[in-house]
C-alpha cells in the first residue's frame, strides 16, 4: 500500500498569462507595477528627485563632486584666503604694479595730442596792412593754428584764397598740396591760407607735415565758419577779390583748374 506524504501546499508560481499578465502592469521580477514610479534596482521612486548613485536629491542644489551647494555663493576653486602670507603679499605687489603701468599708459596717451609741432606759418601777414578794406566774410574770429591768436575774418586782406580742409577728407589729400604751391608761387600777390575744419589739432598737424604744407592756417574745430558760409562738404574754397567780394567754390581744385578759378574770382593771373 503506497503511503502518501502530507499534502503539498498549492504552488505560488503563477502562469505567465494568469492573473499577472504582461498587460497587467506588473513586473515578473519584483511583482511591482511597471509604472509604479519605482526603480527595479533600488526600489526608490523614479521621480523622487534623488540620484541613483549618491541618494542625494537631483535638484537639491548641491554638486555631485564636492557636496557644496551650487547656489550657495561658494566657488569651486580653492579658497584664496588659505594662501600663505608671502603669496598674498606677492599678489598685492603684482596688482599694484599693474595699476601703475595702466596709469602710465593713460598719461602717455593723453599727452600724445601735442607730439607734432605746428608746421604752419603764423597769421601775422594775412591781416597786415595795407589792407584793401573789409571783406564780406562772416563777422567771426578764429584762432590761428600756430600761436593761437584770434583772427577776424573781415580783416583778411584781398585778393585772397581760403581753402577749407581736414585730415579725414579724401580729396583734400591731393588738393591741399596744390593750394600750398599757389601760396609759394604767388606770395605777395595773393593772401593764401587754409582752415582746418572739424579736425583735431594732432591729426591736422600730422597731415599737413606729411604733405609739407606751411601756409598760415586757422582752426575751425566746431565748423562755425564752415556753416556760416553754408558749407556742405570738404574741400571747399572761398575766393575774395580786391574789393572784398567773396565767391564760394565747392568742388576740388587741381593744378589745371585752380589758375582759372583764381583769375575768374580774384582778378589775379597766376603762373601755371
Amino acid at each position: 500500500m503506497r503511503v502518501r506524504g502530507p499534502a503539498r501546499p498549492p504552488s505560488r508560481t503563477e502562469p505567465f498569462f494568469s492573473r499577472r499578465s504582461f498587460l497587467s502592469g506588473r513586473s515578473f521580477f519584483s511583482r511591482r507595477p511597471f509604472f509604479s514610479g519605482r526603480s527595479f534596482f533600488s526600489g526608490r521612486p523614479l521621480l523622487s528627485g534623488r540620484s541613483f548613485f549618491s541618494g542625494r536629491p537631483l535638484l537639491s542644489g548641491r554638486s555631485f563632486f564636492s557636496g557644496r551647494p551650487l547656489l550657495s555663493g561658494r566657488s569651486l576653486s580653492p579658497d584664496r584666503s588659505a594662501a600663505p602670507a608671502g603669496v598674498r603679499a606677492l599678489r598685492r605687489w603684482i596688482a599694484g604694479l599693474a595699476v601703475l603701468l595702466l596709469a602710465l599708459a593713460a598719461a602717455a596717451c593723453s599727452g600724445k595730442g601735442d607730439d607734432t609741432p605746428s608746421p604752419f606759418a603764423d597769421c601775422s601777414a594775412i591781416t597786415a596792412p595795407p589792407a584793401a578794406g573789409p571783406t564780406d566774410l562772416p563777422d567771426l574770429r578764429l584762432p590761428c593754428f600756430t600761436g593761437g591768436q584770434q583772427v577776424a575774418l573781415t580783416e583778411i586782406k584781398g585778393p585772397a584764397v581760403i581753402n577749407f580742409w581736414a585730415s579725414w577728407c579724401g580729396p583734400c589729400r591731393t588738393e591741399l598740396p596744390v593750394i600750398q604751391k599757389l601760396a609759394t608761387t604767388e606770395a605777395g600777390k595773393l593772401t593764401v591760407l587754409g582752415v582746418d575744419t572739424g579736425d583735431s589739432r594732432e591729426a591736422g598737424a600730422s597731415f599737413a607735415a606729411a604733405k609739407q604744407v606751411t601756409m598760415p592756417n586757422l582752426v575751425d574745430a566746431d565748423k562755425k565758419l564752415f556753416y556760416a558760409l553754408s558749407g556742405q562738404g570738404l574741400p571747399m574754397t572761398v575766393f575774395v577779390d580786391k574789393t572784398g567780394h567773396r565767391t564760394v567754390y565747392r568742388l576740388p581744385l587741381t593744378d589745371k583748374s585752380l589758375p582759372d578759378q583764381v583769375r575768374q574770382h580774384t582778378g589775379v593771373t597766376v603762373t601755371r
